[in-house]
C-alpha cells in the first residue's frame, strides 16, 4: 500500500532535487507550472507514483489554495497518472499559478525473478534513496514460489528499460556499500 507524504515530513531525494527551483511554505515544496512538469518527468522515469497535484496563488506573505484547479490520482492501480498529470500541468503552463506535487513516499521497480526459461520481472516497493539508487522494502516474499534476483531489504542501482508495457525502472545490480 503507498503512503503519501504528511505535510510535516521532510522532502523526498526526488524532491530535493527541485528546492532551489520552488519555494517551501509550510514543509510543502511549491513550484512554478514549467518545473512542476518536470517534476512529474523526474517521477515517471524513477517509477514513483504521483498521487496528486494542488494549486496555490502565492503572494510574499500567503499561500492560497486553488481547489478548482487541483486533482487527485491515487486510486491505486493507476498506470496512466504521470501522463495525466503531464497534461494538467502543461494546460495551466501560463495560469499563474503554482503546484504542489503530491507523490508517495516509496518507488515500483521490477526485479528479475531467476529460474523462470525466460525474462520475467516482479513489480516491488522500493524506497528511493539516490539518484538511480533504491532500497527494496520489506514486503511479502514467498522463496518457495519464486526467486528474486535481489531480496527485500537490499540496495540496488535500477535502470529504465523498455517492455511490452512501456518503461519500467528496473534493478540491473546491487549497489555499492
Amino acid at each position: 500500500m503507498s503512503q503519501a507524504l504528511s505535510k510535516d515530513r521532510d522532502v523526498t531525494p526526488t524532491e530535493q532535487q527541485f528546492l532551489a527551483k520552488g519555494v517551501l511554505r509550510g514543509g510543502t515544496l511549491i513550484l512554478q507550472s514549467q518545473h512542476a512538469l518536470e517534476l512529474v518527468r523526474c517521477c515517471r522515469e524513477r517509477g514513483i507514483r504521483v498521487l496528486g497535484i494542488d494549486a496555490f496563488r502565492l503572494t510574499e506573505t500567503t499561500t492560497q489554495p486553488v481547489m478548482e484547479q487541483s486533482t487527485d490520482y491515487s486510486w491505486p492501480n493507476d498506470k496512466d497518472a504521470w501522463s495525466r498529470a503531464e497534461s494538467f500541468l502543461t494546460e495551466r503552463i501560463d495560469s499563474g499559478l503554482c503546484f504542489e506535487v503530491v507523490v508517495d513516499i516509496e518507488a515500483c521497480i521490477y526485479v528479475k525473478l531467476l529460474d523462470e526459461g525466460v525474462d520475467v520481472w516482479r513489480p516491488v516497493r522500493a524506497e528511493h534513496l539516490f539518484d538511480h539508487v533504491y532500497r527494496i522494502v520489506e514486503q511479502p516474499y514467498h522463496r518457495e514460489t519464486e526467486l528474486w534476483q535481489f531480496e527485500p531489504g537490499t540496495t540496488v542501482v535500477c535502470e529504465g528499460i523498455g517492455s511490452a508495457d512501456g518503461h519500467m525502472v528496473a534493478a540491473v545490480r546491487r549497489a555499492a556499500s
